[in-house]
Parts: C-alpha cells; structure tokens; sequence
C-alpha cells in the first residue's frame, strides 16, 4: 500500500482529516502536518516527508491554491517527479482556472464523500505510476514559507527610526502575507504593531487604519487588488455630443415654457423674436460638451439653466446686457463646479 503525504492548507483541516481516515481505510499509510507547527524544523520535517512519500496528494480548494507552503510544497513533489493527485474537495474551485501546473494532472472529484468518490479515488491511486527514484543531486529545498515573515518582524520591532519608504515597503510586503490565508493572523499582528511606532508617518497610519478596518479580527482579508483601479475614463465624442444636445433641449424647452408663462400665447414665438434668448439653448450645449453624460456634471449644469432663466427674467432682458451675460455662462459655470466636486471628493486611502 501507499505512502501518501497530503498536502493542505491548515483551514481546510476538517476535510482533509475526513480524507485522511477514508485513505487510511483503503490501508494507505498517510501523513500530514496535523501536530506541526511553523519554524525550519516544521519545514525540514515536512520536506523530509515529501522525499520518501509514495504519492504526493493536493486538497484542492481555494485555501490551499492560495497557499504558499501548499504551493512550495507541490513544487518540491513535482521537482522530485512524485506521482501528483489533486483531490478536488470544493465546489468554490472553477477547474478552468486552476494553475498550469495543475491542469495538466487528472484530479478526482471528492467533493461528495460517498461510495462513487471512494471508488475514483481507489481507481486513481491504482493508476498512478511508482515513484521514482530521488534525484542525484537532490533539488534546492524551497525556502520555510515564514522565513521571510521572520524578517519582517525584525524591521518591525527595531528600534532605529524607520524612513517612510523603510514602512511604506514593510506595509506592501504585509499585504502579500495578508492575502495567504496561512499567515493572516501573523500580518495582522505585525500590521497592529507597526501601527504602534511612535514614528509612524501619518499616511501609513492612515493606510493601515483602513485595511485592519476592513477586516475585523478574526475575519477573512478583503480582497485586495494587485493593482488600482484604473482612472474614470474620458467621455467619448459621442458622450459629449450626447449631452450637449440633452442641455440644449432642456435649455431650448425652459425658455419657451417660461417665455410663455410670461408673455401668454405670444411666448411660443417670443424666443424666435429676439435672438438674445438663443443664449439659453447655447449655455446649455456649452455645458453638455463639458460635463458629456457625467450625472452630476449634468445635475450642476440645470441648476445653472434654471438660474440663467430665473437671473435672466429677473434683469428683465434682453434689455440687460448682463443678464444675457448670466445666461450664457450659468450652465457652463454648473458643469464645471459639478465635474470638478466629483473629481475632488475624498476618496479612502489606497490598499494597493
């Protein structure tokens, strides 16, 4: 029978006992890092394990694609030319974007644990081929996965003023400890504390105050993406023709309805008599081709309409020479305060 090493990572523990016991029933031998725990001992055991396996068997779930001791792990299996079984335990995992590596390697389905996945599984471990001798020389061995987690805790705890990129570099290397489920807990713990230098740059306060926000102790990590978000495009041509032609309708439309409402059935032709009421309809192409489709830009841009009517009638023009000047610059004026309140609101700080 088999000596199988199964590799997982510590959040999946409970399935991967489950599959352990169901392994030991067919009377394979298994071994897996149930009473370890982390430090280059752990690590050399764990290798060690690696090298006299006779098949090397992957959990395969999100927790442990996710894994860097999993990943180091199976590379070290593949280096040696152990015979590879995933075992698929998840319904969260898309077989259609697993890693290269993996999708070259049959899985069994073992997301059920009844009599048909026994059966894959016995089908499988027969199938696969001995393993072959170890290597002459033996691959590098892959670096303990905390190795360099260590490290940041010296930069951390020391006691030497640190520079802003000196913490700026200790939050970005966190934040890809952060995102392994494995060492979570221990980013947090070292984010917390570098929190509590007493040189600690505002703007890293900040950064760290919003990403252990997101995520309260005990929780998973937010998803943090590995790059911003890119910047709101710029309108198209045909955004910006589109709102300039909704401005000029609605500036077009409130000019006539109030041109009638004060000069009774003569309001209709009132605005085609006297060319200075063209400002109207104008001011608001002006302010469509600002703001193009922007809701807020278009929002400022009808207030600054319904300013230039009210402004407008009130100077009784066209007599007024500045109430035409109001009209023609109201609208465009409400685009530009609307468009540039969206681009200068606060935004959070970058998680990046």
């Amino acid at each position: 029978m088999a000596n199988i090493f199964l590799s997982y990572n510590r959040q999946s523990e409970s399935i991967a006992r489950t599959l352990a016991d169901d392994l030991e029933a067919l009377d394979h031998t298994v071994w897996f890092d149930q009473k370890l725990r982390g430090g280059q001992v752990w690590w050399d055991q764990i290798l060690a394990q690696i090298r006299d396996c006779h098949i090397f068997a992957f959990v395969l779930d999100q927790q442990s694609l996710g894994s860097t001791a999993c990943k180091r792990e199976f590379g070290y299996a593949a280096e040696l030319g152990k015979p590879i079984l995933p075992i698929l335990v998840s319904e969260d995992v898309s077989v259609n974007l697993l890693p290269p590596a993996l999708t070259r390697i049959h899985f069994v389905d073992y997301r059920k644990q009844d009599r048909d996945a026994a059966f894959r599984l016995v089908k499988a471990i027969t199938a696969l081929p001995s393993p072959p001798p170890l290597p002459d020389p033996l691959p590098p061995a892959p670096e303990v996965p905390v190795s360099y987690l260590v490290s940041l805790t010296e930069q951390v705890d020391m006691t030497a003023n640190l520079s802003f990129e000196q913490q700026s570099a200790l939050v970005v290397d966190l934040k890809k400890f952060w995102r392994d489920p494995a060492t979570t807990g221990d980013a947090r713990m070292l984010l917390e504390r570098l929190r509590k230098r007493h040189d600690l740059f505002a703007a890293i306060a900040e950064e760290i105050d919003a990403l252990l926000e997101k995520s309260p102790k005990g929780s998973d990590p937010p998803v943090i993406p590995d790059k911003p978000p890119p910047p709101d495009p710029k309108p198209t041509r045909l955004e910006r023709m589109k709102g300039a032609l909704v401005l000029a309708v609605i500036g077009g439309v409130a000019q006539t309805g109030f041109g009638n409402i004060l000069h009774g059935s003569e309001g209709l032709l009132f605005p085609f008599t006297h060319w200075f009421f063209y400002f109207l309809p104008l001011s608001g192409a002006i302010a469509g081709g600002i703001c193009a489709m922007n809701r807020r830009g278009i929002g400022a841009a009808i207030v600054g309409l319904v300013v230039a009517v009210v402004s407008g009638h009130s100077f009784q023009w066209p007599g007024s020479y500045f109430g035409m000047l109001i009209t023609l610059l109201a609208s465009p004026l409400g685009a530009v305060v609307g468009v540039y309140k969206e681009k200068s609101e606060p935004k959070l700080p970058s998680l990046r």
